[in-house]
This record gives structure tokens, C-alpha cells and sequence, in this order.
């Protein structure tokens, strides 16, 4: 989302700096991008030039789901530095689901990599695993704000209610992503014990994007006191 008062980004920009990123991808890269984008918009795209293998592989990451013996390599991927590759086998992981995918994503929770602790939490938030939400709750004080957030947001996507108190102080973290996510999370829960907290945020956070996502939390949570806030009128008590 834009500053406040930022001009908005141009399509033109948007455009150069996705065909910039593309630049030096693989084949296969490159092949799994042009069927999510031809996904995107409902399309059965022609078919293109690959090996036998790399066209199995596509077919594997756009539509089959992980098996068993492919949870250790995806678990290792969590651990590289390149940021691509972890977001890649974060999002496979967590569709494989089998038995050994949550308990591996939990001991990557505890690396000592603040990128792969990241990487895991965000898998575990995607596969939904209720088993994960006490060990994502202590991440909520990790040292590094990007594990901060993601833990946030997948406790929002887990969706178990007992994650809602520990989110609640996160709303006053020093970093900005992660009061936004924090208060996503509350949102996606319908905590309605936040909205007094998520007002305040509203009204006093210095951060727009912030702001936002607590006027989309209150929202979601649609209490009376939830829209008094944003519409800025008082609630009544009958």
C-alpha cells in the first residue's frame, strides 16, 4: 500500500519490474510463472517449449500435491538464502500435508536462521496446523520482526481463538508489518475483546498501513464499538 500522500505506483513501473525479475529465470521458472498467471485469469494458455522433465515438474508444482518422500527436500529449501527458493518450498510444504510436514516445519521454527524460522511459520499458517499454535505464540517475541509478523499472521490463519490474547500486546510492536499483521490476525479471529485496542490503533497509529488493517480488522469483527470506530460516532448502550 502507498504512503499517505504518495502518488500511486504506475502500471508502466508495475511492468518493468516484473519483466526485469524475470530476467535469467530458468525455463522452468519461467513456465510455472506463465501458468499462474494464465490461472490468474481463467486462461488455458497454448503450450510451450520444455524438456519432458521440466514439463512434469510444472505440472507436479502447479497441481500435485507432495508427496511423503519430497517433505525432506522442501524442509531443506527452508534453510537456503535465496528468498525465492524458500518462498517456493514454504508454499509446497505446506500443501503436501503429510505426516511428517508439521513436525518438520516445527523443528525449522527453531533455526537459527531468522529466515527460515519465517519461512516455517509461514508454511505452518498456510497448511493450517492447530498443533503449531502454541510454538507460533512464543514466536510472537522472536528477535527478528519478520518472524514477528509471520507468526502473527499465521495464528490469524490457523484460526484458534486462544491465539487471540498473546496477539493483542503485538498491536504495540515497534515495527510497523508487525502491528499490521497483528491486527489482521485479530481481525480473522473476530476477537471482539480487541476492538477497544484495535480502535486505538485506528485513531492513533502513525503508520497507514497499519491503521488499515485495523479498520479492516474492526470490520471483520462488526461489533457496534467496531463500527462506531470507523464510522466515528459514538455507540449507543441500550
Amino acid at each position: 500500500m502507498p504512503k499517505s500522500g504518495a502518488e500511486p505506483v504506475q502500471d508502466p513501473v508495475l511492468a518493468r519490474e516484473v519483466l526485469a525479475a524475470a530476467q535469467g529465470a530458468s525455463p522452468l521458472l519461467c513456465a510455472i510463472a506463465y501458468r499462474a498467471v494464465e490461472a490468474r485469469f481463467g486462461w488455458r494458455g497454448r503450450g510451450f517449449a520444455s524438456e519432458p522433465a521440466s514439463g512434469t515438474a510444472v505440472r507436479w508444482a502447479l497441481a500435485e500435491r507432495p508427496a511423503e518422500s519430497a517433505v525432506p527436500v522442501l524442509l531443506e529449501a527452508l534453510e537456503v538464502t535465496d528468498t525465492c527458493v524458500r518462498g517456493i518450498a514454504a508454499r509446497l510444504v505446506a500443501h503436501a500435508r503429510t505426516q511428517s510436514a508439521t513436525p518438520g516445519l516445527l523443528r525449522v521454527l527453531g533455526s537459527a536462521r531468522p529466515e527460515a524460522r519465517s519461512a516455517a511459520a509461514l508454511a505452518l499458517g498456510l497448511s493450517g496446523a492447530d498443533e503449531a499454535v502454541d510454538r507460533l505464540i512464543e514466536r510472537l517475541g522472536d528477535e527478528s520482526a519478520e518472524v514477528r509478523g509471520t507468526a502473527a499472521w499465521a495464528l490469524g490463519a490457523i484460526d484458534q481463538e486462544r491465539a487471540a490474547a498473546p496477539l493483542r500486546p503485538v498491536l504495540r510492536d515497534p515495527v510497523a508489518d508487525v502491528r499490521a499483521s497483528a491486527a489482521q490476525a485479530l481481525g480473522q479471529l473476530q476477537d471482539r475483546t480487541a476492538v477497544d485496542a484495535l480502535s486505538q490503533v485506528l485513531r492513533s497509529d502513525q503508520e497507514e498501513r497499519v491503521r488499515q488493517a485495523a479498520a479492516e480488522a474492526l470490520g471483520h469483527i462488526g461489533v457496534k464499538e467496531g463500527v462506531a470506530a470507523l464510522t466515528g460516532t459514538p455507540s449507543q448502550t441500550p
